[in-house]
């Protein structure tokens, strides 16, 4: 995960470095710091959009290592350059966080899967029950942050952070298997009791499915997202 997530933030700095060449007689970089805005689906973009919070919180200087290449890797010049340039000003977080339990994973195999032949679904679905249970007790027991829940764990922790005072929206559904509706309102009245001020707003569907909230109602999705980041630039 942390792969993807430099992955994401070398392509950040990127473009905050062409933006910065393509500005010579603007004031510098470093005294008028970009806003980013970043707009994460699923778990799968919220474990990447946690990663990156956590490497941007950090304050490391830059090292070098050697890839299975030989070859020499810049591990945090790309973090350190946002550090410095750039900030997290706000979040989109479309279907996710997910809390990370059984039956949420497995409504996720089951959806993967459910094209596949009655008896195709089943073995998938017991795979998927002996493989989860597998790797919470590998990567849980004492250490629980490091099995399924240190995601979840992590977002509720830094709940009661003042770094994670970003404004947010959040778009969910109540029929979706996976995110699960009650959880995530959970997490979004700590954040409301916690955090009293940070602007959190809420676009929640009835009816959609998971991650395709914005293909069944794509006005509502746009208006939200519009709604959100009129708000964000009337802090400015």
């Amino acid at each position: 995960m942390e792969q993807s997530a430099r992955h994401v933030l070398t392509q950040v700095a990127t473009i905050l470095k062409n933006y910065q060449h393509q500005q010579p007689q603007q004031q510098p970089l470093s005294e008028t710091k970009i806003p980013i805005v970043f707009h994460a689906f699923s778990n799968g973009g919220g474990l990447i959009l946690h990663t990156i919070e956590e490497m941007l919180l950090k304050r490391t200087n830059t090292t070098t290592t050697q890839t299975k290449d030989g070859d020499s890797q810049e591990d945090n010049g790309d973090v350190t350059y946002i550090q410095q340039h750039a900030g997290i000003v706000a979040q989109i977080w479309d279907s996710a966080p997910a809390y990370p339990d059984s039956p949420a994973f497995l409504q996720l195999v089951e959806q993967v899967m459910a094209q596949q032949p009655k008896v195709v679904q089943w073995v998938a679905q017991e795979v998927a029950k002996v493989s989860y249970h597998i790797y919470s007790w590998w990567h849980g027991g004492p250490k629980q942050h490091r099995g399924f829940t240190w995601y979840w764990n992590g977002r509720m922790r830094l709940t009661c952070d003042n770094r994670n005072s970003f404004p947010t929206l959040y778009i969910y559904s109540q029929s979706d298997a996976i995110t699960q509706a009650e959880k995530l309102e959970e997490l979004i009245a700590a954040r409301q009791k916690t955090t009293p001020t940070t602007i959190l707003q809420v676009c929640k569907f009835e009816d959609s499915q998971h991650v395709l909230h914005y293909r069944k109602y794509p006005k509502e999705y746009q208006a939200a997202v519009d709604n959100f980041m009129d708000t964000i630039l009337a802090l400015k």
